[in-house]
C-alpha cells in the first residue's frame, strides 16, 4: 500500500501519525496476537481480501486496466484517482460483505472496545477511536449494545480530484 500512496501522491497513515504520541493509547491486538489468532482460525489476509472480492455485489464498476496503465504511464495521480474513484463509491457495499467473525475484523474491534472500556472507567472522558472503514459497521454496533448513541455524524474529505482544466484553445490567425 506505501506504494500505492505515493503514486496517488497521498500521505500514509503511519507516515503521518505519531503512534509514540503521549495521548496515544494502543487499543489493538499486537502482530504477534493477530498472527496467531489467524493462524489458530486458519486466516490470512490474502484469503480476506479474496473473500471480500467473492462477496462483493457484481454491480460495482470495475476499473479500466487500459485506463490505469495511462494514468500509471503518465504520472498523473489524479488520472489514476478519477479511474478508481467509482470502485471505491462501492465501498460500503463491499465493506458489508466483510461482516462475520474474522481477526481482521472482530477481533480488532473485540480489543478495540476492551481498552476503550478500560480507559472510560480509569475516569478518560474525550477518547477517539482511530480505525478504517472496515470496522465501523461492527464498530457501531458494539458501542450501540453497550448504550452509547450517535449524536453526530461528520465526513472529512480523504482526498480531492481536482477537475481537469479546459483546454486552451489556439487563437485564430
Amino acid at each position: 500500500m506505501p506504494q500505492l500512496a505515493g503514486v496517488l501522491i497521498l500521505t500514509g497513515q503511519a507516515d503521518a501519525i505519531d503512534y509514540h504520541a503521549k495521548n496515544f493509547v494502543h487499543a489493538d491486538l499486537t502482530n504477534r496476537e493477530f498472527n496467531r489468532l489467524q493462524n489458530e482460525r486458519g486466516e490470512s489476509l490474502l484469503g480476506f481480501a479474496l473473500k471480500a472480492a467473492n462477496q462483493s455485489p457484481k454491480t460495482a464498476k470495475e476499473p479500466s486496466s487500459l485506463k490505469i496503465l495511462q494514468a500509471l504511464l503518465s504520472h498523473n495521480p489524479n488520472l489514476l484517482k478519477l479511474e478508481i474513484v467509482h470502485t471505491l463509491g462501492q465501498s460500503e457495499d463491499q465493506i458489508a460483505a466483510l461482516a462475520g467473525q474474522s481477526v481482521i475484523i472482530d477481533d480488532r474491534n473485540r480489543r478495540c472496545i476492551e481498552v476503550m472500556n478500560r480507559e472510560l472507567a480509569a475516569g478518560h472522558k474525550n477518547l477517539g477511536i482511530f480505525y478504517g472503514a472496515a470496522h465501523f459497521p461492527d464498530m457501531e454496533k458494539r458501542l450501540l449494545e453497550q448504550g452509547f448513541m450517535q449524536v453526530k455524524k461528520e465526513w472529512f474529505t480523504a482526498w480531492e480530484i481536482p477537475k481537469p482544466q479546459p483546454k486552451s484553445q489556439p487563437k485564430p490567425g
